[in-house]
């Protein structure tokens, strides 16, 4: 269990406790530590996928409502929806059981929290893919044009970087449709 809570604020303080435990010696003590160390991994690890399955979920809710409010999606049909869903990974995950101390193991070495947390930064790229790819199906010519990134502090800075966009954008459009 203390690998599988690798990162975790929680596995720093039962690591010194295992090993204390190794160096002195005290796995058959009385009262047993193991329990305890084990329970309190649990929790840690039960709280940590709540918290990952949360944020899934709300970044697939999020992904979802921008599909569902482009004009780009509802002008596809059903099946052309489906098909992009699948090759763009759509399919939101399953909420882990996380109950029992044998599902929570079983979860995480089927899927560890780094891989969650890499699916949770994937979700809004895949969203943007299918939207990208559904602009392809409805407007073959479409190009896709990446805004700057940019911090502004104020509205001059506002207003430099919109014409930035506008000329970027201005020059694109003349080759066709221009997705952003």
């Amino acid at each position: 269990m203390h690998r599988l809570a690798k990162g975790l604020p929680e596995a720093t303080p039962t690591a010194a406790s295992i090993a204390a435990i190794v160096s002195n010696r005290s796995l058959l003590s009385d009262p047993d530590p193991v329990p305890e160390l084990a329970h309190q991994l649990t929790q840690a690890l039960r709280s940590a996928l709540a918290s990952v399955q949360d944020r899934l979920e709300a970044a697939f809710a999020a992904g979802q409502a921008q599909l569902e409010g482009s004009a780009l999606w509802s002008r596809l049909g059903d099946e052309q929806r489906a098909a992009l869903a699948s090759t763009c990974q759509l399919t939101p995950s399953g909420r882990d059981p996380g109950g029992t101390e044998a599902e929570i193991i079983a979860s995480l070495e089927s899927r560890s929290l780094n891989d969650r947390h890499n699916l949770l930064d994937a979700i809004p790229q895949r969203f943007a893919r299918a939207l990208q790819e559904a602009g392809r199906l409805l407007e073959p010519k479409a190009q896709r044009v990446v805004l700057p990134a940019a911090t502004l502090k104020n509205t001059e800075e506002l207003d430099h970087w919109l014409q930035q966009v506008r000329t970027l954008v201005a020059g694109k459009i003349q080759d066709g449709p221009v997705i952003v």
